[in-house]
Formats: C-alpha cells, structure tokens, sequence
C-alpha cells in the first residue's frame, strides 16, 4: 500500500524544527563566544532569581510591523501566482512565510526582553574587546583536525 504523500503542514512543521535547531546551534555559539571573551559567570548561589522583564507590547509591535507587512505581500503574491488554485494548494508556500514570522517574531521577543533585563539589572561596564577570542576561533577554524 502506497504512504499518502506527506501533509503542507508536517512539512512546515519540519522546517521549523530546522530553524529553532539552527536557532539554537548559533544561541549556542554566541554563549561560547561570551565565555571566550571573558564573560564571568557566578555560582548560582551567590546569583538570586530575576524575572525577566516583561515584553512591551507597543515596542515589539513597532519592531515587528515592517516584517509582518513585508510577509503579508509574501502571501499574497503567493496568492496571485496561483490564481486557478485553491487557498488550500497554497498552503505549504504560506505555511513557510508564516513559520518564519512565527521564528522571528519569538527571537525579538526574546531578545528585547532579555535586552531590557540586562539594562535593569546590570551596571554599565565596558565590553572585553576579546581580540585574543577572534584569533583563537581564526586558529580554530584554519585547523582542518
């Protein structure tokens, strides 16, 4: 018996799960590259709980009108290119526009309210220039192991 071809949506669904992997992988670089600049963590003991700020729903609507507008047109230009088809044929095409909105919608999210924590919560110290970080990852990266 032949397997039903797979769904627009079980698609989608696996190229989000690439994304957030993807996402992730670089969130995991970034932390790496934080600790090789010099980054000091404390115990957790001597560190209390903060709550995160909570996201400003003005701001991140602000931050995210461009990009909502420009995968509206995505959608419907996707649209107007099938106009013989149903909405329902389309839905792979707009599902992806709308997993990507959805991905990038979270990252700015995240990051303003990671952004406006730090602001409240840390003092203002100058950043460690990690000149001897960039050539150790050069080194790395010329190495072929």
């Amino acid at each position: 018996m032949a397997m039903p071809p797979a769904s627009p949506w079980s698609h989608a669904a696996h190229c989000m799960r690439q994304r957030v992997d993807a996402a992730m992988d670089h969130m995991a670089d970034v932390i790496k590259d934080a600790l090789l600049d010099g980054l000091e963590l404390a115990d957790d003991d001597d560190v209390p709980a903060a709550p995160v700020v909570p996201l400003s729903p003005d701001e991140f609507v602000e931050q995210m009108r461009p990009r909502v507008e420009r995968a509206m047109r995505q959608v419907a230009q996707i649209l107007n290119d099938a106009p013989y088809e149903s909405p329902a044929a389309t839905e792979e095409a707009t599902g992806e526009v709308f997993s990507e909105l959805w991905l990038e919608a979270l990252t700015v999210a995240a990051r303003a309210r990671l952004d406006a924590t730090l602001a409240e919560q840390l003092p203002e110290v100058p950043s460690p220039e990690g000149e001897w970080a960039r050539r150790y990852r050069r080194m790395r990266a010329d190495d072929p192991e």
